[in-house]
């Protein structure tokens, strides 16, 4: 029994080990902007603030965060290719009336973005509704790649 809870601990120090040694060589990309209207990621409803949205490269997962309340959230996207390089980073919500959706993050100097999940609500919501508008707000302030220590 000894021998085992041991061998559990030494592969957990493993694991650890390489997870943090990973950290050292991933890129971090940030993009911060005021987002004017309520709107929803997944089943989580976000109000009208300003947002950062981090990503560690090569991860699946963001981070949104609002810059007051406090309120933070991980997602999973996919990814995203454009068609050339952005020359800033950007949000990109799918509307449908007065409800938006965050669809897409890209970060200023990259072809390549992230795209969210359609959540269940919106879904539903496109069955009855015309094909959304995208509205897409610029970023008021991107941090460029830098490795993450």
């Amino acid at each position: 029994m000894k021998n085992r809870i041991l061998q559990i601990a030494q592969a957990v120090g493993v694991c650890a080990i390489l997870g943090v040694s990973s950290l050292s060589a991933q890129v971090s990309r940030s993009v911060m902007t005021r987002v004017p209207f309520d709107f929803a990621v997944g089943d989580t409803q976000f109000r009208a603030g300003t947002y950062t949205v981090t990503t560690e490269a090569p991860q699946s997962a963001i981070l949104i965060q609002a810059e007051q309340g406090g309120v933070a959230m991980f997602v999973l996207v996919h990814p995203a290719q454009a068609k050339e390089v952005q020359q800033q980073g950007k949000l990109v919500f799918h509307r449908y009336g007065d409800q938006y959706f965050l669809s897409k993050i890209w970060f200023q100097g990259s072809d390549r973005g992230h795209e969210l999940m359609v959540s269940k609500v919106e879904e539903q919501i496109a069955q009855n509704a015309p094909k959304p508008e995208e509205t897409t707000l610029l970023a008021a302030r991107s941090k460029p790649q830098k490795p993450v220590r």
